[in-house]
């Protein structure tokens, strides 16, 4: 099979009207998608039907006379159809691709998920909650596509656990915080898989990987190099460490054992009042680290003089702009339009600025994939077209040295 291949991450969004799979428009995506990643590759057209085949993605009897192949089907048209285009971050072939290091991520989710040394020698490595890219898909009955699931692991490890103790019952704790925070937009079955997920990296193997391994994977994929926690010194802090580490070990210790001691105090029942009182102080610090308000933190005051500065106004003469090596998008066809919002959809770092010429006209220029695009900031047609792919987005940003003027124009 040839490298490269992939799976259009739409797929299950592309159907006829009846429900059933469109396989001419999945096998003319996949054919365009490939040739956008790897122009200089040459692809059959029967690798890529064996290729959807064997993924199960169009049905077995499938032949190449059934399909036609040499109509293009871009990804824009897809995603303005189906509103497909979160789905963009599972798909390889887009660069809005976020899991080229996902099974990395999902290793030292599990790395750091059993043992408190092993979760502090990755903070002190430099890992944060940011470095975790990956997306998993949910189901349709959720608000979103998409979740970051790694990423909100990992941020709740970063703020909550405090000591091993902590760390039990921990994928129990992750998903309690996910429901208070994300209610109404996950589905129970959601909840359910992301469960199961981390219970399957917790009771993996991955805690025990030796440092090099955790090494490998840091400076791969993070430019971090790791810092393993240091062994404990002593038997005692050996013996105490796994005490914390397995709470099958410490019940196994009561079992069979009087549970009552002078004065009838009940050993469990205060164990009990301990754990309710560790709990409400560790729903504290969650409500905390996730719910606090801006607002309420203390910050001093600065001079209002200390704060300003005057907004910088990019200039430029009419002339300059008119030899510039730029799209005037006032003047394009549909054609220019077409490819231009192409090009946009697959920026997720978009420099955009605001310019005035020396006639006092007011002008938008962005940069789009490596070219320059712009138009008078009168043109309110062009505005209504691309304020979908540039208002507040998840995986699209806008940089630009002077935001406040472009508010405005907003």
């Amino acid at each position: 099979m040839k490298k490269g291949l992939y799976v259009p991450a739409c797929h299950k969004y592309i159907r006829k009207r009846d429900g059933t799979p469109d396989q001419q428009r999945i096998f003319n995506v996949a054919k365009s998608a490939f040739k956008a990643k790897y122009p200089n590759q040459k692809l059959e057209d029967r690798e890529l039907i064996s290729f959807l085949k064997a993924n199960h993605v169009i049905p077995e009897e499938t032949k190449g006379e059934d399909l036609n192949t040499e109509h293009p089907e871009l990804c824009f048209t897809i995603i303005s159809q189906y509103k497909c285009n979160s789905t963009c971050q599972l798909c390889a072939y887009s660069p809005l691709f976020k899991n080229q290091w996902e099974m990395q991520e999902s290793i030292l989710i599990g790395y750091a998920l059993r043992s408190w040394n092993n979760l502090q020698a990755l903070l002190e490595s430099g890992l944060t909650c940011r470095h975790f890219r990956a997306m998993i898909p949910v189901s349709e009955k959720s608000s979103v596509s998409v979740i970051p699931l790694n990423r909100l692991a990992f941020e709740y490890m970063e703020k909550v656990p405090k000591s091993q103790s902590d760390m039990l019952s921990i994928s129990e704790n992750i998903i309690h915080t996910l429901k208070q925070n994300n209610k109404n937009k996950l589905s129970a079955d959601d909840f359910k898989i992301a469960k199961k997920y981390l219970d399957n990296l917790f009771l993996s193997n991955y805690h025990a990987l030796p440092p090099e391994k955790i090494e490998n994977i840091l400076k791969k994929c993070f430019q971090l190099h790791f810092r393993p926690a240091p062994e404990p010194s002593t038997q005692q802090e050996k013996q105490e460490e796994i005490m914390e580490e397995s709470p099958l070990r410490l019940e196994g210790l009561l079992a069979g054992k009087s549970l009552t001691t002078a004065g009838n105090r009940n050993p469990l029942q205060e164990t009990a009042s301990k754990k309710k009182i560790t709990d409400d102080k560790r729903e504290k610090a969650v409500h905390t680290c996730y719910t606090k308000d801006i607002s309420s933190v203390l910050i001093k005051p600065i001079s209002a003089a200390a704060m300003e500065r005057p907004p910088h106004i990019w200039q430029i003469t009419y002339k300059e702009l008119q030899d510039f090596p730029a799209v005037n998008l006032d003047t394009a066809d549909k054609w220019q339009m077409r490819l231009f919002l192409e090009k946009l959809l697959m920026t997720p770092l978009l420099p955009m600025e605001t310019l005035i010429d020396n006639k006092g006209s007011s002008w938008v220029l962005l940069y789009v994939q490596g070219k320059f695009f712009y138009y008078s900031s009168s043109n309110l047609t062009i505005l209504d077209t691309i304020l979908p792919y540039i208002e507040k987005s998840a995986f699209r940003k806008i940089i630009c040295y002077e935001p406040y003027q472009l508010y405005e124009y907003f």
